[in-house]
């Protein structure tokens, strides 16, 4: 089976100089088959990060030379010392997937976000989207709190 590009080519950064189209193709891309459809635009994906209180420079990007592969988006409790960082959304385009890259980039900034104060790292995931849940348990994630969410149109 292919997995896509050789692991060995991947390098780990924060995405403070990424153009924010760019990041909104890669995350399209990443959530393409999820198991909630949906598609974002650049002007959706500008008022998440700004209501999740996502900062770039705490957000983590798997790079195959210049092109995005995967990411992580935080958002925080407080900035610039966040001790609480909030996974707002996880992807990795398919081309990339089966190389371990979530695992690869929260062991590569594990030791950076703790030197900064995180102690927690909160993540939300549908109890049925089986993949993240098993790719979280090996970062040592600790299930907390289910919610029963229930989509249901109000007008």
């Amino acid at each position: 089976m292919d997995h896509g590009p050789t692991i060995t080519m991947i390098h780990f950064s924060h995405l403070q100089n990424i153009k924010l189209p760019e990041l909104c193709r890669v995350f399209n891309l990443a959530f393409s088959d999820y198991i909630v459809p949906f598609q974002l635009t650049v002007p959706l994906l500008e008022q998440k990060l700004q209501g999740e209180n996502v900062r770039l420079s705490h957000c983590i990007g798997a790079f195959d030379g210049p092109t995005l592969a995967g990411f992580i988006l935080h958002g925080a409790d407080t900035w610039p010392k966040p001790a609480l960082l909030y996974n707002g959304g996880t992807g990795v385009i398919p081309a990339y997937r089966g190389q371990h890259l979530v695992q690869r980039m929260y062991a590569h900034y594990r030791q950076q976000y703790k030197q900064e104060g995180v102690q927690r790292i909160l993540l939300e995931v549908i109890s049925t989207n089986i993949p993240p849940l098993k790719h979280m348990r090996t970062v040592v994630l600790q299930k907390t709190v289910f919610f029963i969410v229930i989509k249901d149109s109000l007008l």
